[in-house]
């Protein structure tokens, strides 16, 4: 069983050491969990991939399981760096956001990506020679393109609110049409 205080640490480690964050997830969905246990991590395979690859820290943080020790804190923070998303290598993800919508939505497109990353491998046997990426320079461009417009959306321009909450809404809708429990 987790114990409630190492449940919160590393959210509030993150709270406490990004201004821009309101908002942190954090799962152990099965797809992202194969995708952070693999050393070639998440490929640009499809366009929720490459979108959520311009929000990826690059760098695996390394758990050391369930801690409350500063040094852990310390150490996740310095992997997620200005990133709103992390893989917690061989135990899952991290998804940051302004908004709730934001970090859902984070999630969302990091899950999608994942999901189809091992559909793909598994298809090919895991043989990663088999699969066409998308070209590094492409993604590159694209990951600095996502930047610069997030700059220039923060001046004027789609709110980060706005952007965020189309999806998100739409989601809740389909929740609710299925089962409306959740709100309860």
């Amino acid at each position: 069983m987790m114990r409630p205080m190492s449940a919160l640490h590393f959210p509030g480690a993150i709270h406490e050491a990004r201004d821009d964050v309101h908002c942190v997830f954090h799962t152990h969905d099965k797809d992202m969990q194969a995708i952070s246990n693999i050393k070639t991590g998440l490929l640009p395979l499809s366009l929720e991939s490459i979108q959520a690859l311009a929000l990826l820290s690059p760098e695996k943080h390394k758990c050391r399981g369930i801690t409350t020790k500063l040094d852990e804190r310390e150490a996740l923070v310095k992997s997620l760096g200005k990133h709103n998303l992390l893989f917690l290598e061989n135990h899952g993800t991290v998804a940051c956001g302004g908004t709730i919508a934001e970090a859902f939505q984070n999630m969302f497109m990091l899950s999608r990506a994942c999901t189809s990353q091992v559909v793909t491998m598994s298809t090919v046997g895991g043989d990663l020679s088999r699969i066409h990426t998308v070209d590094a320079k492409y993604v590159q461009s694209l990951e600095s393109k996502a930047r610069s417009n997030d700059i220039a959306q923060k001046g004027g321009g789609v709110s980060d609110v706005a952007r965020h909450s189309r999806p998100f809404y739409a989601m809740m809708r389909k929740m609710e049409r299925m089962d409306q429990s959740f709100k309860y």
